[in-house]
C-alpha cells in the first residue's frame, strides 16, 4: 500500500558522473556492461521512478536525474522545486567539491533540507582509482562510495539500493516521519 505522496530526489553533480548510471540502478534495471559504457548525456533531466517499501509503507520514489551541464543551469531553480531530498553525485577521483557545493547551494538550500535528507555519492569504474577525500563544508555529510562497474549486470540488480538503502531510510523517516 502506498502512503505519504512521492519522494522527490534530485540526482545533481557535474557532467559525467555517473549520475544516470546510478539511477538506473537504483531503479532496478538491469544493465549490461557493454550499454553501461556507452555515454548517453541527459538532456535537461529524466525522472526514474521506483517504489520504495520502508516500516511496512511503500514509498513512491522519483529520482530526478538533473543534468550537470552547465547549458541546463538556467532550469535548475525548476528541477528543484519540492525536492525531498539530493544526492550529490561526483567522480571520487577527481576534485569536484566546489561544483557540489554550488549544487547543494541550488537543490537543497532553497528547499531547506536537512543534512539527514543530503548526501555525496562518489561514483568510481573499477577499483584501481583513488578517491579524493571531500574537505570542505559538505565532508559533514553522509557519505558513499559507489564502484559502478562492479554494480552492472544482471547478478548485481539491485546492489546498489542495497548501498543506499539507510540513506533512503534516512530521507523518508526525515519527510513522513
Amino acid at each position: 500500500m502506498s502512503s505519504g505522496g512521492v519522494l522527490k530526489v534530485c540526482v545533481v553533480g557535474p557532467k559525467s558522473s555517473g549520475k544516470t548510471l546510478l539511477c538506473k540502478l537504483l531503479a532496478e534495471q538491469v544493465l549490461s556492461a557493454s550499454s553501461s559504457r556507452e555515454y548517453q548525456p541527459t538532456a535537461g533531466v529524466r525522472v526514474q521512478e521506483l517504489e520504495f517499501t520502508h516500516k511496512g509503507m511503500a514509498r513512491q520514489v522519483q529520482l530526478w536525474d538533473c543534468s550537470g551541464d552547465p547549458t541546463y543551469e538556467k532550469y535548475f531553480q525548476v528541477f528543484s522545486k519540492g525536492t525531498k531530498g539530493v544526492f550529490l553525485v561526483h567522480n571520487a577521483a577527481k576534485d569536484q567539491e566546489s561544483d557540489l557545493e554550488v549544487f547543494y547551494r541550488i537543490f537543497a538550500q532553497p528547499n531547506k533540507l536537512t543534512m539527514a535528507q543530503v548526501c555525496t555519492i562518489g561514483t568510481m569504474v573499477g577499483s584501481e582509482e583513488a578517491a579524493v577525500p571531500l574537505k570542505r563544508k559538505l565532508k559533514s555529510l553522509d557519505h558513499f562510495q559507489v564502484d559502478l562497474q562492479g554494480l552492472v549486470g544482471k547478478e548485481n540488480a539491485g546492489s546498489a539500493m542495497a548501498i543506499l538503502r539507510p540513506k533512503f531510510e534516512t530521507m523518508v523517516d526525515s519527510v513522513y516521519g
